[in-house]
């Protein structure tokens, strides 16, 4: 910025001898009411910004911005889904639309009557549990001599061991469960259910109780995001604002262009968030771009703010407009 800056004063300075050694007599009619119109406009834009109605105005306007855009950013939704990691025209995107509106049941290999009076539980009559088939055949079965046969009807539900005699002894196993509900068609929503099943397992940690999803390495990044987020932005505005600092020495100055990098900051984050968007990983990244990126306009205001010294904000505004055509739409 800084290179790019002293070329734009370099060339600024090298075009002024030229545009003086003109003759006036040479410039049409057309190129000089265009440069008064041009002028006219300028100069009433410069009026109405010093005007002090207009500056309450904007200054109500900022008001009600930052108060939307924290409210945006407050409320912002983390969610992560599979098919934003892909194209919109994937074939895998289509998979995953089916998979949410036909798949309504989620299920998780997951003590049991507790699972089963959680908010969106099936019901005991959903859950595939050992001890309950087994309980069954003890009131209706008759008893097999066969070992072979008893372990090939048990499967790879439990492991046990016998020790060498007729007892066993259960070590491990494990059950399943189902549950559902269409807000589970979120996946944030999903990520709550599962922390809930890990609070009930760990009310049986001597059991060693332990959940498996298959989509928890998912679930498990959303509830980071935002404090990720947050980090990441609270750092890199950290950042902007040390750069301002070793090349703007003004206080004034300084604390313009950083609160203006920090309005800007709010602004993306609060206004995307209100206009539906969710705080996923690309979301992330773009976000914490921005608020590089948000540096660059309040520092070249801020810059020739700097630059025009003790003078009136009139004047200050006057030579920022007329710096450069490109520059009106400051």
């Amino acid at each position: 910025m800084v290179i790019v800056g002293r070329y734009e004063v370099e060339k600024e300075m090298n075009e002024k001898p030229a545009i003086c050694d003109q003759i006036p007599s040479e410039k049409s009619s057309a190129t000089i009411e265009e440069s008064t119109r041009a002028s006219r406009i300028l100069d009433a834009y410069c009026d109405l910004i010093s005007n002090k109605y207009f500056s309450s105005l904007v200054i109500a306007v900022l008001a009600v911005y930052w108060y939307v855009s924290i409210i945006g950013t407050i409320n912002i939704k983390a969610e992560l889904t599979p098919d934003k990691l892909f194209l919109a025209d994937s074939d895998l995107v289509k998979i995953f639309e089916a998979r949410n509106q036909y798949i309504t049941t989620y299920y998780s290999v997951c003590w049991v009557e507790e699972f089963e009076s959680l908010p969106n539980s099936v019901g005991s009559y959903s859950t595939k549990f050992w001890l309950r088939d087994y309980e069954d055949f003890r009131k209706q079965g008759e008893e097999l001599d066969n070992s072979d046969e008893f372990d090939e009807m048990i499967g790879t539900a439990i492991e046990f061991s016998q020790n060498g005699s007729r007892q066993y002894k259960v070590s491990r196993f494990f059950f399943t469960t189902a549950f559902h509900g269409e807000e589970l068609v979120e996946w944030s929503n999903r990520a709550a259910l599962l922390n809930q099943w890990r609070a009930l397992a760990d009310k049986y940690s001597d059991l060693g109780v332990s959940i498996y999803e298959d989509d928890a390495k998912f679930l498990d990044l959303i509830e980071t995001m935002v404090p990720i987020s947050t980090q990441s932005a609270f750092f890199t505005f950290i950042s902007m604002f040390a750069v301002a600092v070793l090349f703007i020495s003004h206080p004034p100055t300084l604390f313009v262009a950083t609160l203006s990098i920090l309005s800007t900051s709010i602004g993306v984050f609060g206004l995307m968030s209100l206009m539906g968007a969710e705080l996923d990983p690309i979301m992330m990244s773009a976000t914490v771009m921005s608020i590089g990126f948000s540096v660059d306009i309040p520092s070249h205001i801020s810059y020739h703010y700097y630059q025009t010294g003790p003078h009136f904000c009139f004047i200050s505004l006057q030579e920022i407009a007329h710096m450069s055509p490109s520059n009106t739409y400051i």
